[in-house]
């Protein structure tokens, strides 16, 4: 698997897999790990052709959510009927692509069962997904379950600067994306991902004043998807704080300082994530983070 970065438990259950496919693939993992990252690498790699030709190839298909839209719609599983019966020449293999899986309805997913259950001739289905809980039992039985494992830091800033990226460019979007792969992938090279926005909002909230801290309250209670989002982006960029501190600090008195400050960060966020998901009451929860930061 040339051209990314991947953990090498990961890397071994990825050469596995292209030893001896198996027909649908479920890649597991927290949102930013890298799963569509790695999802097209080997996408590629059971197509024979480069990842930069992927998206041209016409036996590949790639399935998410509509924009605007919060999950994958049965209509969009529906067409891959049609997809899947467009004749493949050559032996070709056939790679359908279904990022975040998790956010189909049970209807959708008994439709994708169909497909699954009786996979047409040559082609290949891979599905990406929060964790292997998060998607039907059925679906998960007649999947390959692998799961995506960050790549270590010091590996992470080996690939990036070896594309082309200068080392700081990448320390700093590291730190930004909380050690996340793919959510540092999109900050380096500009493009899209469902925590761009989030990354920014964490920045600016750990940049401002109490008093301005709460006056976005309001209008962040209103969207719950990027409140979550900001919520899981503070964790992870207290923990990768904490470990650059940790590693890097020579200072007794600076380094105490810094792992109280990023400790009460990761712990304020940690607590509006399980608030959130027991009670309705979003301003009352954002309001407490932002008097914890």
């Amino acid at each position: 698997m040339p051209d990314i970065a991947l953990h090498r438990h990961t890397h071994n259950a990825i050469s596995a897999f292209l030893s001896q496919p198996h027909h649908a693939l479920l890649m597991t993992g927290p949102e930013g790990v890298g799963k569509l990252f790695t999802a097209h690498y080997v996408a590629a790699a059971r197509s024979g052709i480069d990842v930069a030709n992927l998206a041209e190839y016409p036996g590949f298909k790639l399935v998410t959510a509509e924009k605007g839209k919060t999950g994958i719609s049965i209509e969009s599983v529906r067409q891959l009927r049609h997809f899947t019966r467009l004749r493949q020449t050559g032996g070709n293999q056939r790679i359908i692509v279904i990022h975040d899986a998790h956010t189909m309805s049970e209807e959708a997913q008994n439709a994708l069962l169909k497909l699954l259950e009786e996979p047409p001739e040559l082609t290949s289905f891979i599905l990406t997904s929060e964790s292997d809980q998060s998607v039907l039992p059925t679906i998960r039985s007649r999947s390959q379950v692998m799961a995506v494992h960050p790549a270590a830091p010091a590996e992470l800033l080996e690939f990036f600067t070896g594309s082309g990226h200068e080392a700081a460019e990448v320390q700093r979007a590291l730190s930004l994306a909380g050690g996340l792969p793919g959510l540092a992938h999109a900050l380096l090279n500009d493009t899209d991902h469902p925590m761009r926005s989030a990354v920014d909002t964490a920045r600016r909230l750990l940049q401002s004043s109490q008093f301005e801290r709460l006056t976005v309250v309001d209008s962040l209670s209103k969207q719950k998807s990027e409140a979550l989002h900001v919520l899981f982006i503070l964790q992870h960029m207290a923990r990768t704080a904490l470990e650059r501190s940790a590693k890097n600090s020579t200072d007794p008195v600076a380094l105490d300082k810094s792992i109280r400050q990023w400790h009460r960060i990761r712990q304020a966020a940690y607590d509006a994530q399980k608030a959130y998901a027991v009670s309705g009451q979003a301003k009352l929860t954002l309001t407490n983070l932002m008097l914890s930061l």
